[in-house]
Parts: C-alpha cells; sequence; structure tokens
C-alpha cells in the first residue's frame, strides 16, 4: 500500500513507495503543487530513482512562479511540455523544408516522371515528355537546385531550339521551343506544389513568353469532301483474300478497305484517325445513333452517328473474339495500325 502524501516544503508533494527502495530509502516521489487563476494545480514529476530530488523539485518551482510573476514562458509543466513537444515539430518540420529546397533538378523530374507522366500522360505525350527532359533539359539544368533556378536559366533552355536568320528573325524551332515551356512550366507548378521550392520566388516561367506556331488547319470545301469521297471509292480494293493483299499481288486498285474505311469514318465523325483505330464494336451505339470514343484527346466522347457513318461501319467484317472495328491488313486479329 502506498503512502500517504506529505508535504516536504511549501508547493513541493511527495510519498513513498511501499516497498521500492532508491538506495537506503524508500523511493520517493514528487509532485509540485501551487495557485493559477484562483484554481489548485497539481503537477508530477517523478521519482527519485529517475533523478528527482528535493532540489530539483524547488528549481522546477521557482521556474513555474518566475514565470507566472513575470508572464514570460509557461507556467505550467504541461504548458512547458506541450511548448518542448511543438518546438520539435517544428524543428523537424524546419529540417523536412530545409531538405526538400535542397532537391535538384533531375529529383523533381523523378517525382513528376513517376506521379504525373506515368499516371495521367498517354505513351506518346509520355515519350515526347521524356525525349524533351533527357535532350534539353537535363543536359542544361538538372543539375541545379530548384530553387536556384532562374528566369534566365529557363528561358535558355526554352529558346535553346530556335533557328534564327542573320536579322534575328525565327525561321524554325517555335514547336519544340512551346512544348519546352509547357513542359517546363507544369514542371515549376509542381515543385511549388510539392514545396520543392519557396513560393516566393515563384514559377520560373511566370514571366516568359510562351513561344506559339501559326496554326495551318483549315476545313475542307463541299467540293474538296466531294472529291476525296470519291477518290476514296476509286481506290478501294476489289474483292480479294487477305492472303493476296499480303502477298502485294498488282491489282488495279491497291488500298485495302479497312484504310478506306476509317477515313471516310473520320470524314462523317470528324473524330481523329487514331480515335477511330481503336474504335471497339461495343462502343457503336445503333439504338442511339452514336459512338461511345472512351479515350480522346479531352477523355470519353460522344459523337453523333449518321447513316453515313453507320453504312461504313455496315461494309466492316466482324470477327468472332476481334472487338476492334477497324483491323490490320497483316493480322485479322489486331487493330488497324
Amino acid at each position: 500500500m502506498a503512502s500517504k502524501w506529505i508535504t516536504v516544503t511549501p508547493g513541493i508533494r511527495c510519498r513513498d513507495h511501499a516497498t521500492r527502495k532508491h538506495g537506503i530509502r524508500p523511493d520517493r516521489y514528487f509532485t509540485l503543487r501551487f495557485s493559477i487563476d484562483g484554481r489548485q494545480v497539481e503537477e508530477a514529476l517523478g521519482w527519485a530513482c529517475d533523478g528527482w530530488t528535493l532540489q530539483r523539485a524547488q528549481e522546477e518551482l521557482g521556474k513555474i512562479r518566475t514565470a507566472k510573476r513575470t508572464g514570460e514562458g509557461p507556467v505550467t509543466l504541461r504548458e512547458k511540455a506541450d511548448a518542448k513537444r511543438r518546438s520539435e515539430r517544428l524543428r523537424v518540420e524546419e529540417e523536412v523544408a530545409t531538405a526538400r529546397r535542397e532537391k535538384t533538378v533531375v529529383d523533381l523530374w523523378d517525382r513528376y516522371s513517376k506521379e504525373v507522366v506515368a499516371i495521367t500522360n498517354k505513351p506518346r505525350t509520355a515519350a515526347e515528355k521524356t525525349r524533351m527532359w533527357e535532350r534539353r533539359v537535363k543536359p542544361a539544368i538538372g543539375a541545379l537546385k530548384v530553387k536556384d533556378v532562374t528566369e534566365e536559366d529557363a528561358g535558355a533552355v526554352v529558346r535553346a531550339p530556335l533557328r534564327l536568320e542573320a536579322t534575328g528573325r525565327v525561321i524554325g524551332g517555335k514547336a519544340e521551343a512551346g512544348n519546352l515551356y509547357r513542359l517546363l512550366h507544369h514542371l515549376f507548378r509542381k515543385a511549388l506544389a510539392w514545396g520543392l521550392r519557396p513560393k516566393d520566388l515563384g514559377n520560373p516561367l511566370d514571366n516568359i513568353d510562351q513561344p506559339r506556331v501559326a496554326r495551318r488547319e483549315r476545313l475542307l470545301t463541299a467540293g474538296e469532301l466531294g472529291g476525296l469521297l470519291k477518290a476514296l471509292e476509286l481506290e478501294r480494293a476489289p474483292p480479294g483474300t487477305a492472303e493476296e493483299r499480303r502477298k502485294g499481288r498488282p491489282t488495279k486498285h491497291s488500298e485495302d478497305p479497312n484504310v478506306i474505311a476509317v477515313i471516310r469514318a473520320a470524314i462523317f465523325t470528324g473524330a481523329r484517325i487514331s480515335e477511330l483505330l481503336d474504335l471497339r464494336w461495343e462502343n457503336v451505339r445503333r439504338d442511339e445513333m452514336e459512338l461511345h470514343l472512351p479515350d480522346t484527346k479531352s477523355g470519353f466522347s460522344r459523337r453523333p452517328m449518321s447513316p453515313d457513318t453507320l453504312a461504313v461501319l455496315d461494309t466492316m467484317e466482324r470477327v468472332p473474339g476481334v472487338p476492334f472495328v477497324f483491323r490490320s491488313i497483316n493480322d485479322a486479329r489486331k487493330q488497324l495500325s
């Protein structure tokens, strides 16, 4: 049974352990007792076997009384412990932040390639970003710390592909420069979000003009579309076996029906060829007169299907076990390349 509490000196209480010894004396437990804002507070210190003595308890009590009198520092042991934990947490956070700020652009790319490129980009885009990194970005600024990359550093990478004539006019390389600008801008936007670059430094691409290439596409006129459809009809290969077409046996017309059909479908739907090459029979919704394209540039897309489009699809042979509408010339089990 534990002994009773005794006041050994004003503000300090203790009790002896019933059986445990510290040296030749019973082990003794110390507490502090004082008032704060009119209420009595008692806080534990510890056992003598852990190093607590009357003198050490008096020193702790003196610190608390001084803090209470001056208003500086914690006035209870609990507040002191909380302050110590906060200080330790802030120290750890600062160490982590410092370690992040020491990361190089190579470190940034390593994370970006795993968390952005590999997850959100399509294979073709991922390959293009990786090419630009290996060829353009890494040799120029890869070894720099992310926080040390300046506007001049980033601008030099963006301008590197540009080709100039004697007068200084840009005559080539704008497309590559524009792609580099977008890659670097997104790369450093992620660096800011991930805490790898102090926010007050901002994005080094923000004040750099994005190189732009004038769009060269235009819509075909009705006459041009008609001429194209007529040419496709004339080029459609005559009936023949797949084996004959694989051997390249000369005929008056040379194009495979799958090739003609996918071009005609692109004309009638406005879809990209790459989107149609992956078209599967399950995506053809005849009851809704729609094509459901699951993987376009902007994600899932529903395209109206006209009678002309349906007529094109009706010319395609369905092969059991093959999901693709437009099949490979050389291997009917695969999609058209």
